[in-house]
């Protein structure tokens, strides 16, 4: 083997290396709290947690061990680094978006107080969504919360899967034979997800879900082409956090699984077993250990494992947050996606009223960069330039007869099945993959010899990184805003009255004590047992609105 081959060997085992053991942080901390609350080992959960984040490089090692020294290396350093990035960043801004002060702060500090899903319920505001949900990301959170000694560096988890997804999708590409920027500009693409973009910042999981699912698609694909023992380590853990994350994971898993096994049973039946195999570690880890509850509590309950979104006494939650137009009868799903990827972006409701509409392809109006600083955004959520990037995806494709290539018409298939079985799938938060279907549509002519159609694959690449830009921008200005207006009020409270006991008007659904801790003020969120009534709606701003001191006017002047 020539030096510049063994050159390029180890830096495709630094890469997957850096990949695996990045997934690694994420995923062997929820697995180890999972099992200390299974076994109700008390504050040990808490030390064991930890100490699986902090040996994923040394498990790694352990599961690869035919790596070179490099990427033994990188996988002690490279991780570790851009942890420390992600805890930083999101320590620095707080999560101010309504969910993140609400049930899934509910669920982190639940946690925190020693909350065991396992055995008991939350018993708190907003304790059904809190018992009946996945919890991947709330364990990660709260292992992380408790480490650092920072709530805000709970919700990392975005920003570490979107780096997992770039050196798992870099690996990719790089195994396909691209070479220069192409599998960097590619793997870029395919990370900067603009729903996870979107929420990079917040306690929401639907980017968390995209980057999981991205990771899912990849790996099959390199299961069903060349696998090696990265592909195998980055499906399972990938399809535990996965099905972990969300209810409607458990679906697209499934989907995913059996079209895949079909696939094997038809082309390669020597693989087949091991990918059963493979498929089976993530249902018995996934499912019977990290997912005890909600979907084993679930079904003992209820006798549904998808209960409350799905099956008997479900409860519909998307019908009054959808506009109008999409809850009539006659329209379809298709149709709906079509208006929401070409349509103006736009957060309308039944309740705020408006209808989408359809707009002139890389138009950009100063309201739809404005909608973004919404974590949730319902009509264009993809990003203002996402209708025209995928027109030219398709013509390019067309163009280049992409469907020759046998793998991009697989990843197509499998991305697009993930989305028509979803009925909101014009919601992009609940559907983030449809933003890897111009990446998969460029992909072939990215490889093809002719160099002005690489050239227009890379340009349409920057196009989907200039999309997300577009995103990001108003979002953290957005958040950075929150995060000094809330800083304001607090120092302003303790300023005028001093640290100490706080109360709040009434009931709150909001939580605060997450942001009031460093300044020695104290606000306890009333729980069901302690006020006896279920909370009422607040509205920001904190100061002027839930809280007091006995004896001080905190709204002085």
């Amino acid at each position: 083997m020539s030096a510049n081959t063994k050159n390029l060997s180890s830096q495709a085992d630094a890469i997957q290396y850096i990949g695996v053991t990045l997934l690694g942080i994420v995923f062997l901390p929820v697995l180890a709290f999972s099992l200390s609350l299974a076994l109700r080992l008390g504050e040990a959960r808490w030390t064991l947690a930890a100490a699986g984040m902090a040996l994923s490089p040394l498990l790694c090692h352990l599961a690869l061990k035919s790596a070179s020294p490099r990427a033994r290396l990188a996988a002690w350093t490279v991780p570790f680094c851009l942890t420390a990035v992600a805890f930083t960043l999101c320590g620095w801004i707080y999560d101010t978006s309504y969910d993140g002060m609400t049930y899934h702060t509910a669920a982190v500090l639940g946690l925190l107080a020693g909350y065991n899903p396992y055995y008991s319920g939350l018993h708190a505001p907003y304790d059904f969504w809190v018992d009946h949900y996945p919890k991947a990301t709330w364990y990660f959170a709260a292992v992380v919360a408790r480490a650092t000694g920072d709530y805000q560096c709970g919700k990392s988890y975005h920003m570490l899967l979107a780096f997992v997804v770039f050196f798992y999708a870099y690996d990719f590409f790089r195994r396909r034979q691209l070479a220069g920027a192409r599998p960097l500009l590619l793997a870029a693409a395919a990370a900067a997800n603009p729903v996870a973009i979107n929420q990079m910042f917040s306690y929401y999981v639907d980017g968390a879900l995209g980057s999981l699912l991205t990771l899912l698609i990849f790996s099959i694909l390199n299961l069903i082409r060349a696998p090696v023992k990265a592909d195998r380590i980055v499906f399972v853990m990938a399809g535990c956090l996965f099905i972990n994350v969300k209810l409607s994971a458990i679906a697209y898993m499934a989907a995913l699984c059996l079209v895949a096994l079909c696939f094997l049973l038809y082309r390669s039946r020597q693989q087949l077993s091991a990918r059963i195999a493979d498929v089976g570690a993530v249902l018995c880890i996934g499912l019977l250990a990290m997912g005890y509850n909600p979907y084993i509590t679930n079904t003992i309950s209820n006798g549904n494992p998808m209960y409350p979104l799905y099956g008997k006494g479900s409860i519909n939650v998307i019908t009054a947050q959808s506009p109008a137009l999409f809850n009539r009868p006659d329209g379809t799903g298709i149709g709906r996606l079509a208006l929401s990827v070409m349509g103006k972006t736009a957060n309308i409701s039944e309740h705020t009223g408006g209808t989408p509409e359809v707009k002139l392809p890389f138009s950009v109006q100063a309201s739809e960069l404005a909608a973004f600083t919404a974590v949730d955004v319902r009509i264009g959520g993809w990003g203002v330039l996402m209708g025209g990037i995928m027109l030219l995806s398709l013509l390019l494709y067309c163009a280049r007869r992409g469907w020759k290539d046998g793998e991009s018409i697989t990843a197509l298939a499998l991305t697009a099945l993930t989305i028509l079985i979803n009925p909101y799938a014009w919601w992009a938060r609940f559907a983030p993959q449809v933003a890897l279907i111009p990446v998969f549509l460029i992909a072939p002519s990215a490889a093809s010899p002719g160099r002005r159609e690489r050239l227009l694959a890379g340009g349409i690449a920057w196009l989907l990184l200039v999309n997300s830009l577009l995103i990001l921008i108003p979002n953290v200005t957005a958040f950075h805003n929150g995060t000094k207006s809330v800083e304001a009020q607090l120092s302003h409270a303790v300023q005028v009255c001093g640290k100490g006991a706080y109360d709040i008007y009434g009931a709150t659904e909001f939580h605060y004590e997450q942001f009031t801790e460093p300044y020695g003020i104290i606000i306890k969120t009333p729980r069901w047992e302690e006020n006896g009534k279920k909370p009422i709606k607040g509205l920001l701003p904190l100061r002027e609105i839930f809280v007091y001191k006995k004896g001080c006017n905190v709204n002085a002047e």
